[in-house]
């Protein structure tokens, strides 16, 4: 299984999802180590969880934690990459050696806010999430996009479906996309629909 774009699925609660986006061949899976999130992911859990998993790297997302809490954090929980909601913090966590994720609500701040994370935090950072719940991209957006992600490593994470991903594919120079898992109806039972209709679409013959 391969898909035409690089892949981050984050969220992930549960062993479902875990092996249905490693099964369609995602390259990252990204997993809460925030207490206070709805989506966190206790250390039995996660444990139990990446070892049934393969082929794909593993982040571990800390929301706006510190430094001295990432740090215990790695020690429990093995991940290839942090992702972190806070530029004041990437400076820092670059020391403890782990490759870094910078995530951005592209709603909550100016494109001269955006560009500045991006340049202050180009050093030590391997990729740019911007994320949004509430942006549709117009030509406007589009066009700031397209001259940010030519700069730097974004990862885009919201403006597409099955519909438009290939249009956003070509016509931005993105390093690829981004999604969120959900939580379990009940044990075992899943919906995958919105997931299963993007990656779908961007399923390739290896």
């Amino acid at each position: 299984m391969a898909l035409k774009t690089f892949v981050k699925i984050g969220s992930i609660s549960n062993l479902s999802d875990a092996r249905y986006c490693a099964g369609m061949g995602v390259d990252m899976l990204g997993f809460s180590l925030d207490p206070s999130s709805p989506d966190f992911v206790s250390e039995t859990a996660f444990k139990e969880i990446v070892g049934w998993v393969a082929g794909v790297k593993i982040v571990g997302e800390l929301g706006n934690l510190d430094t001295e809490e990432a740090a215990d954090l790695i020690t429990r929980y093995r991940v290839d990459y942090l992702q972190t909601d806070n530029p004041r913090q990437v400076a820092a966590l670059s020391a403890l050696n782990v490759p870094l994720i910078l995530r951005a609500d592209f709603a909550e701040n100016s494109q001269s806010s955006l560009k500045e994370i991006c340049a202050g935090n180009q050093p030590y950072v391997d990729f740019f999430l911007l994320e949004s719940d509430n942006v549709v991209l117009t030509e406007f957006e589009m066009s700031f996009l397209r001259r940010l992600s030519s700069k730097y490593p974004i990862l885009l994470g919201f403006g597409f479906g099955a519909a438009n991903i290939h249009f956003l594919l070509e016509e931005l120079p993105i390093r690829g996309i981004a999604m969120r898992g959900s939580q379990e109806i009940k044990p075992g039972l899943k919906d995958f629909d919105e997931l299963a209709e993007i990656l779908e679409a961007i399923e390739t013959e290896e």
